[in-house]
């Protein structure tokens, strides 16, 4: 890459983008889509055209207007510059028609030509196809133009100019195209017009407070996709628009932006939403301009309770006419000023994700009369929001455009369903609009239809409420009376043995009284008697109660004394001690296999009757005890059947009797014909046991709570047990999360099927998803399917007002039919709320589930969490479920559960994870790549094992209770541990640490930066520690061992404690070398490509012709790879041979990397190492940057000595200490005593380097690039955020000032990243190995020439004195404000442990040695400085001139 040149190319004229056009660019270099702000259109003219005549018009006409001949670059200051250029045409091409159908070809070419990626910097920027219909003696031209050049009111000029300009030509004549104004003249005036102004508080009052916009769709894993649909009003409907508009003295547009804002409040059921229009920013004279004049203004609307279509539209007025008067703002700069205001946004899209465009008939209306054409036909392009919405205006109807962002399988379904909703919207704010918004009716027929025919299954099952379920067992039994019924312990039972035994404990109950669906209680441990027992309860006309043996007793005697049995009937050997029996409670032993007797005949209960009462856990913590009916057990039973295709299966009875999934296992069995299979006891926890039975009683069907089938699966993974057997495994009691491992476990055994069942214990199976054979296409959160046969489940957005959720939009899911358990035993206000009339169906009770669900347009649930477990982390709307997906892909843990805390007055995230093994040092990086950072845990638990409720869900509150009382901990440690004891200071130092983080510590020798603490911290608690300790430590001395025990005993006055013995952390004993065996088709191996310079090594020795493979740590190849294009697009890189580099994803800090057989293939197969990852952090002591800078390089020397690779490290200057280095230093000096280094970095970076020296030793060929300050690139001026350059220049920007004595210290030996990335490739490839090169610019800038540039940027910084430059930094650090980046190093500052000291550096031998290798040192520039101002202000990382102080990064 090379530096555009300072002049233009010949003829062409170099101009200030303007307003708009700079963010325009950016987002289309650096964007996912180059195709999002293309321009396309299709015109109709009614004659042939001669294409000759056609390509000189258009010649004509783009040679008239400036705008038409620009292009891009960042000129040597930094800014987007346009070129002009004295002639550009457009690309022109023809195709002609030759076979059938010619609408669809002509479809066909115009996605073609709206699909054209065009080069900003080359240009052209305007494409025009002309499609040539002979048949029908016509043409067709479509034009694709770019949005930076051209917007949508420049299609009528330009047509209209190029219709007369092809008539001319056709006439003879010499077209006369004399625009009366340019473009470039109309930005001058729009940006003066604004920056005069700057950014008026108007945006601030409105924009400030704003939430996060909520997603819009369906839920969908992968990439998505730009989908359009497309619906027309009615002549006589859109004629009503027009007559309600004039009467409201309303415009169109304010009409369909309200309707807009409607849309959102119901598709997000938020109450505050926002969206952006497009306006013009033409002034007089503007109108016949050709360019790009358009600016995006946000509205924002609040819906209160009872707010009308009316209220709405005159709200709306107000709020377009308010933004009419600030529209001349770029959007741009309103977002740089809310951010540096405190708003946190990373950009626009932070803001809104829709956009609502109304096109006027008028501003299309053509009359081209030569060509016959009266409008154009508008093409959607690129997808630029989630919700595109453009109402197209003709003069006798509209035609609504919605476009939409979709990962969904059905997007295009339910882009069509938006389509019909805003039509449905429109007909209803004209007919009622007066009508409360939350009370309008906004679907249609069509998918009111659709949603309750998916929804309401209850006449799907005709039967219901005509069967009892000891008939379907009797009948099952007697038509295969030897079939085996019940295998336990080895013993077999056949079905005409269950039956007679049931019969008999059926006899002795009925002589008791039992019938009409009394309660009967059961205390037994699995069991065939157990099994007998409840059998026979049912055919006595009985209901039962299994209870769990294994309860406390404060819950055996509650639900013995809540469920109102008169019968317990238990078996021996269970210990009843403890256990307080209600008054006349008779008990009964369970039944032995010599016990007879006949079941009583006749009718002893109805459908209705219960059939069994399960207890579930309350919310105030007092069980509740449900009642289902016999008509909830027959439909299960049915639906069982269903979904195992009827077969007759071997089933695994796992669960624990008081779990109401026993139910399905029991008697969706027995009454199917098939085996119930009782495994012993001790496989229950023992998983590789579990796996071994299963083998061996050849089981095919099972079900699992999720947290058992997670623990089955890793044990599967990890043993040689193979279930061939196995067809279905049903999920239950949690949300399905799919992790690696049961991935692997279903591929193992491609016959079996996973099932994600859901059903409330009120109501039991509600819906199921069989998930595909294909476990790769397994989403990570499966939905839990579509509703089974004689259910009715509503999505309720509104269960109050009982109204539907349409596709894609939230809402509770309510049960509904003769299914649904009447209530709860003895709450009757509970089962008041709970239980309620179904508002649908007359007579029938409706369920309110309490879960969030969303209804997809194939009629499948996707499951949401609990309407108490969305928690709203700063403003965003947080389902812990989400975060603890990606904690487990991310992580490779077993399991995780995430709940919500408080935390200095907000709320953050904690997670618990279930490992065995050390969660990575670097999970919050790895988190950061997948999540946003208000959804990363501020802390993670690890423990051995989840506490688990009695139905083996995870118990939440049991977690909550381990943080209340802080004694599980990281590791799994517990706070009474002997190591864990803590002392008065250290017990004091905690109470700081949660004043800072938001939590305790765990332990007192956790570390600080890995719980959360980043420089900013650091400095607050440094502050805090000098003022409760009255100690004058300085910041260094306090973070040298950053953990609790490390800094109380730091402030005990044992200031030795932390410091690192660094010449015993530098040894290296051994190194294996081995003799060099060329790689037959090696790459070069590359780490830290993620980062700054890493990424533009990756990017220049792709350049070269290398073939790349890159160490990144991540779980899987394409992770890796998406790390790789994030990192890119941060630095505004070309991504596009991503693709073509080979991952290897392991970790540098792990023994052989953690790739396991792989390494030594990886070791012999590369042909050299290029070695750029490191933990910059200047705060973080050696103590925390150790793991990677000095551990990773030990394990990197070990990676190269299996086959003698050569290394090339990049190191810095900064490893040699002030105290004992004498100058000039050139590349052979040895780094001398680190006494003086103060930097944690500096310290490893130092240790590294000796490790390397040492390593040559060993013959190990090691080549060492010490860099100096690396700037920006030198075309886009992209830059690390956290530069410490760039924070010293940002800070001097943002405060006004700069300390006076800057400009007498050395100057920066700046060089460009692309620069060094070059030199560094050159010189390794071009130069012997086991050299040491300095890279370093020796002039550098003077900071005099760095002040005048800050200057000529529009930063009027003033000298002031070094102490008060200082305390502005640390004010605005303590204030919370990191505007000025530096502000929490100044302590450090202060202490002079980032001193350099007044060395000197020298490269005459590295200068040399790059001329050499056709890479000689540029002349320092100023341009560098300006180029990185550009890069951070469109970015938004510094406010432009004028503006607030703006919040940064912290180092």
């Amino acid at each position: 890459m090379t530096a555009p040149s300072q002049r233009p190319p010949i003829g062409a004229e170099r101009l200030p983008a303007s307003p708009a056009q700079s963010g325009i660019w950016f987002a289309s270099i650096s964007g996912t889509d180059p195709t999002a702000y293309n321009q396309p259109l299709l015109l109709r003219p009614e004659v042939p055209l001669d294409h000759t005549l056609l390509v000189a018009a258009l010649d004509a006409v783009h040679r008239a207007h400036s705008a038409l001949r620009t292009t891009f670059e960042l000129d040597p200051r930094g800014d987007l510059s346009q070129i002009v250029h004295g002639v550009l045409d457009p690309i022109v091409e023809v195709r002609d028609h030759t076979g059938p159908d010619p609408e669809s070809w002509v479809a066909e070419q115009v996605t073609e030509v709206a699909a054209t990626a065009f080069d900003l910097h080359s240009g052209p920027l305007a494409l025009v196809r002309h499609l040539r219909l002979a048949a029908r003696g016509r043409s067709v031209l479509v034009f694709n133009i770019h949005h930076t050049v051209f917007d949508g009111m420049s299609f009528k000029p330009y047509l209209r100019q190029l219709e007369a300009a092809y008539t001319a030509l056709a006439d003879g004549r010499e077209p006369a195209v004399r625009p009366r104004r340019q473009a470039v003249d109309a930005y001058a005036h729009w940006s003066k017009r604004w920056t005069s102004a700057g950014v008026p508080d108007h945006w601030r009052q409105k924009l400030a407070d704003a939430p996060a916009p909520s997603p819009i769709g369906l839920p969908g894993e992968g990439r998505a996709r730009h989908v359009t649909r497309q619906l027309a009003l009615d002549g006589r409907l859109s004629e009503r628009v027009g007559e309600f508009c004039r009467a409201e003295s309303i415009t169109t547009s304010m009409f369909f932006v309200a309707l807009g804002f409607v849309l959102l409040h119901r598709q997000t059921r938020q109450d505050d939403v926002l969206l952006g229009i497009p306006v013009t920013v033409r002034d007089d004279g503007d109108a016949e301009v050709v360019g790009h004049l358009t600016n995006t203004v946000v509205l924002r609307h609040r819906l209160t309770a009872d707010a009308t279509v009316r209220d709405v539209l005159r709200a709306v007025k107000e709020q377009v006419l308010g933004a009419l008067r600030h529209r001349h703002t770029p959007l741009e700069a309103v977002v740089a000023d809310l951010r540096a205001s405190g708003t946190e946004l990373g950009g626009a899209d932070d803001l809104f994700n829709t956009m609502i465009t109304v096109m006027p008939s008028g501003s299309r209306r053509l009359d081209l009369r030569e060509w016959g054409a009266d409008t154009w036909e508008h093409v959607p392009g690129g997808a630029k929001y989630d919700l595109a919405i453009v109402v197209d205006e003709t003069p006798d109807h509209y035609t609504l455009v919605v476009e939409h962002m979709s990962a969904a399988a059905d997007g295009e379904g339910f882009t069509a369903h938006l389509a019909q909703r805003l039509r449905t919207l429109v007909e209803t704010a004209l007919h009622s609009p007066d009508t409360p918004v939350r009370e309008m009716r906004w679907t249609g027929d069509e998918e009111e239809r659709a949603v309750a025919g998916f929804c309401a299954r209850r006449a799907d099952a005709p039967q219901l409420g005509s069967v009892l379920t000891a008939d379907l067992f009797t009948t099952g039994a007697e038509a295969t009376p030897a079939a085996p019924a019940i295998v336990a312990d080895g013993v077999t039972t056949d079905y005409a043995e269950l039956a007679r035994r049931a019969a008999a404990v059926a006899a002795g109950l009925a002589d008791r009284g039992v019938r009409d669906g009394a309660p009967v209680a059961v205390l037994m441990r699995p069991s065939p008697e157990l099994v007998v027992t409840v059998i026979g309860i049912l055919l006595a006309g009985g209901s039962y109660i299994t209870l769990d043996a294994d309860q406390p007793t404060e819950r055996l005697s509650f639900t013995l004394h809540d469920c109102g049995a008169s019968i317990l009937v238990s078996s021996a050997g269970i210990d009843m001690a403890g256990v307080e029996l209600p008054q006349g409670l008779e008990l009964l032993d369970a039944p032995g296999a010599s016990h007879r007797g006949t079941a009583p005949g006749g009718t002893r209960k109805s459908p209705g009757d219960t059939a069994y009462i399960v207890y579930t856990s309350g919310s105030t913590g007092r069980p509740k005890g449900v009642t289902l009916p016999e008509t909830t057990l027959a439909n299960l039973v049915r639906n069982q059947e269903i979904l195992s295709s009827g077969r007759r299966m071997n089933t695994l009875q796992y669960m624990p009797p008081a779990f109401d999934v026993f139910t399905l296992e029991v008697f969706g069995t027995l009454c199917t014909g098939g085996t119930l299979v009782i495994p012993p006891a001790s496989a229950r926890t023992d998983f590789e046991e579990l796996a071994a039975f299963m083998a061996e009683q050849r089981i095919e069907r099972a079900y699992f709570p999720y947290v058992a089938l997670r623990e089955l699966a890793a044990a599967l993974r990890s043993c040689a047990v193979d279930l061939p057997d196995l067809r279905e495994v049903y999920v239950t009691g949690e949300r399905l999360v799919v992790t690696e491992d049961l991935r692997e476990m279903f591929r193992r055994n491609p016959e079996t099927r996973l099932i994600n069942a859901y059903g409330p214990s009120e109501a039991h199976l509600c819906s199921a998803e069989r998930l595909p054979a294909d476990t790769d296409a397994w989403p990570a959160l499966p939905s839990i399917g579509r509703v089974v046969a004689g259910v009715d489940a509503y999505v309720l957005s509104d269960v109050d007002a009982a109204q539907r959720a349409p596709f894609g939009v939230e809402g509770e899911l309510c049960v509904a039919g003769p299914v649904v358990s009447p209530g709860y035993i003895g709450l009757p206000e509970r089962t008041r709320r709970a239980m309620v009339p179904d508002p649908f169906v007359p007579g029938q009770l409706m369920y309110r589930t309490g879960d969030l669900v969303v209804l997809a347009t194939d009629g499948r649930m996707h499951y949401r969490g609990r309407k108490d477990d969305q928690v709203k982390i700063r403003g965003y709307r947080v389902e812990p479920g989400e975060a603890e997906a990606a904690l487990e892909r991310e992580l490779a843990v077993d399991a995780v559960a995430v709940i919500a805390v408080p935390a200095g007055g907000d709320l953050v995230l904690h997670a618990f994870a279930q490992s065995d093994a050390p969660l990575p040092p670097d999970w919050r990086g790895r988190l950061g790549t997948v999540l946003p950072d208000y959804m990363i845990p501020r802390r993670i638990t690890r423990v051995g094992a989840f506490p688990l409720t009695p139905n083996g869900k995870t118990d939440r509150r049991a977690l909550e209770a381990m943080l209340d009382a802080d004694t599980v901990l990281d590791g799994g440690d517990r706070a009474d541990a002997p190591d864990a004891e803590w002392t008065d200071a250290e017990q004091a130092m905690a109470d700081l640490w949660l004043q800072v983080l938001g939590h305790r510590p765990a332990t007192p020798d956790v570390d600080f930066f890995e719980q959360g603490g980043h420089s900013l911290l650091a400095a607050r608690l440094h502050r805090l520690a000098k003022e409760h300790c009255g100690s004058g430590i300085g910041l260094s001395a306090l973070l040298s061992v950053p953990t609790v025990r490390g800094m109380a005993q730091s402030l005990g006055g044992d200031l030795g404690i932390g410091q690192p013995d660094l010449r015993h952390e530098a040894r290296l004993p051994q190194l294996a070398v081995a003799e060099r065996r060329p790689p037959a088709d090696g790459t070069v191996l590359l780490t830290g490509a993620t980062g700054f310079l890493g990424s533009h090594l990756l990017d220049e020795l792709q350049r070269s012709g290398h073939r790349m493979s890159c160490l990144i740590r991540a779980d899987s190849a394409e992770e890796g790879r998406g790390r790789l294009r994030a990192a890119f697009r941060k630095f505004a890189l070309d991504a596009s041979r991503i693709d073509e580099v080979e991952i290897c994803p392991g970790d540098l800090s792990r023994p052989r990397f953690g790739l396991g057989d792989e390494y030594e293939t990886w070791a012999r197969g590369v042909s050299e190492v290029y070695h750029a990852a490191a933990h910059i952090n200047f705060v973080a002591p050696y103590h925390t940057v150790k793991h990677t800078n000095v551990e990773g390089m030990r394990r990197l020397l070990e990676f190269c000595g299996v086959n003698r690779t050569p290394l090339r490290v990049i190191s810095t200057l900064g490893v040699f200490p002030p105290d004992s280095t004498a100058s000039p230093v050139v590349e052979d000096s040895v780094p001398g005593d680190p006494a003086s280094l103060g930097i944690g970095y500096s310290q490893s970076k130092w240790v590294a380097e000796h490790l390397v020296r040492q390593a040559r030793k060993f013959g190990l060929p090691v080549t060492v690039h010490r860099v100096g300050r690396v700037g920006g690139h030198s075309r886009t001026g992209a830059c690390r955020h956290d530069d410490f350059f760039w924070l010293q220049m940002k800070g001097f920007a943002v405060l006004g000032c700069h300390p006076e004595d800057i400009t007498g210290v050395p100057s920066v030996d700046l060089l460009p990243v692309d620069y060094v990335a070059r030199a560094i490739v050159r010189l390794s490839e071009g130069k012997p190995d086991n050299e040491n090169w300095h890279l370093f610019h020796p002039r550098g800038l003077t900071w005099v020439e760095i002040i005048q540039a800050i200057r000529a940027e529009g930063y009027p910084v003033t000298p002031v004195a070094p102490a008060a430059w200082m305390v502005a930094l640390e004010r605005q650090a303590e204030a919370g404000d990191q505007g000025g980046g530096l502000g929490p190093l100044v302590p450090l500052m202060r202490e002079g442990v980032m001193r350099l000291g007044d060395i000197s550096f020298a490269n005459e031998k590295s200068a040399s040695a790059l001329a050499d290798v056709g890479c000689p040192l540029p002349p320092a520039d100023t341009g560098w400085v300006h180029q990185m101002f550009a890069y951070f202000r469109t970015v938004g990382a510094v406010p432009p001139p004028g503006g607030a102080p703006l919040e940064g990064h912290s180092v």
